[in-house]
């Protein structure tokens, strides 16, 4: 239930021409609606530390053709008369193949959502020596609900469990991976291991090995809701700390790849 009250506003720096018609699910609108809503709260609290964003309010959000939010924001300069600031960015998540055209002088910036046939684009117009709010920054931030959001899209799901989730300082981490095929159709991949697996802590790789032998780079079929899995041991840590264990599989559907997490806390 939407209850930020909308307004009509004209779009004065771009215009949208949509290539076809997207069919979107209630869940995927308010997936996106809340990437939005992230977003414009994200730079309402910046509003007291940027000019440029005083005039930041409640009126900048609309729904797009889609009845997605939309952010399209103007700043006025009070020691100008000009009905066109030199600030004013557009916020919006559209079709992959929907074309946005803007006018002269404006920066734009697309991040793809291929699993879900959107993407998000922004549009911005500044003047670099005065205006220093970095739009793209929540953006970035926000984006990864919806990353996160189309990996329920893909035929091949991947899980990591561990029959715990704390282990001492110096003791190897244990766990499972399991890829499971959620499509109507075989998929034919290698066995999971070093070839196929890629496993990361804080963005920087972080030391596996399988717990039982099998033939390196060996063929695997998944059959249509069947399910492959196989143990790990990963490097141990030298002091305590909170570890999430990002672990990304190397068979991609529209150039996206499967990931999953594992959280687990490292004790004295």
């Amino acid at each position: 239930m939407k209850s930020i009250r909308l307004f009509l506003i004209s779009l004065t720096f771009c215009s949208l021409s949509y290539a076809q018609e997207i069919q979107l699910d209630e869940a995927t609108k308010e997936a996106c609606d809340k990437v939005v809503l992230y977003i414009y709260d994200e730079i309402l609290k910046s509003k007291d530390k940027y000019q440029e964003l005083s005039n930041f309010a409640e009126n900048v959000l609309y729904e797009n053709k889609y009845g997605i939010y939309a952010i399209s924001y103007q700043y006025n300069d009070p020691k100008t008369k000009t009905t066109t600031g030199p600030y004013e960015f557009l916020i919006t998540i559209v079709g992959m193949d929907d074309k946005l055209h803007k006018q002269s002088g404006f920066e734009d910036k697309h991040y793809g959502f291929p699993v879900l046939g959107l993407r998000t684009s922004s549009f911005i117009r500044r003047d670099l020596r005065f205006h220093h709010y970095d739009i793209d920054r929540p953006i970035r931030k926000y984006n990864e609900l919806l990353y996160d959001y189309q990996q329920k899209f893909l035929p091949l799901q991947i899980a990591l469990k561990s029959d715990k989730d704390t282990f001492k300082v110096g003791e190897r981490i244990e766990f499972e991976v399991t890829v499971k095929n959620i499509s109507n159709k075989n998929y034919r991949v290698k066995n999971l291991g070093q070839e196929t697996l890629f496993f990361t802590i804080d963005d920087q790789e972080w030391g596996t090995r399988p717990t039982d032998p099998q033939a390196a780079g060996q063929d695997i079929i998944i059959a249509p809701k069947d399910f492959i899995k196989r143990g790990f041991k990963g490097d141990s840590f030298k002091s305590p700390r909170e570890v999430e264990i990002f672990c990304t599989y190397n068979v991609a559907y529209k150039g996206i790849l499967p990931f999953g997490r594992l959280k687990i806390k490292i004790v004295p």
